[in-house]
């Protein structure tokens, strides 16, 4: 399982971001090769199934300096893959999804100013998402969540 406490020397080892996703087909979203496990802050484990896409971090291409500012991979992946899975699960609110973002983009090491960037904009953009994944029964089948008991 992968924690707060061991998520950032794996994701500087590459073992989170590289090994598990891959690009797909259509080079826009990256697809779990394997089954991963997180423990998330609320004392509950998230699990996403290998074939779970996502789009990494949604930042736009234009104006083109966007992407340079703000890349979309590299350590942001794993933060971005929790926050997609937490919206494609949908059986938190909106803002636990979001938050939760923003612990983990805490845990890896990314900046102070990169994390409330970040998390200003999924909670100003991510509403529409959010309701689109509430219909979304394709995705939601490659995510669970459970209580653990420790």
């Amino acid at each position: 399982m992968i924690t707060f406490d061991n998520v950032k020397r794996l994701a500087e080892q590459c073992r989170v971001i590289l090994e598990s996703p891959s690009y797909d087909k259509q080079g826009v979203y990256k697809m779990l090769k394997n089954d991963i496990v997180f423990g998330l802050s609320s004392k509950k484990e998230l699990r996403v199934y290998c074939g779970f896409e996502w789009d990494e971090n949604s930042v736009p291409a234009f104006p083109f300096f966007l992407r340079i500012a703000f890349p979309k991979s590299g350590i942001y992946a794993v933060p971005a893959l929790i926050h997609d899975a937490l919206y494609a699960d949908n059986t938190t609110s909106q803002k636990y999804a979001d938050e939760e973002y923003l612990k983990w983009m805490k845990a890896v090491g990314i900046s102070k100013f990169q994390r409330i960037c970040r998390y200003k904009a999924v909670r100003w953009f991510g509403k529409s998402y959010w309701k689109k994944s509430a219909k979304d029964n394709e995705s939601r089948k490659y995510v669970k969540i459970r209580t653990l008991n420790y």
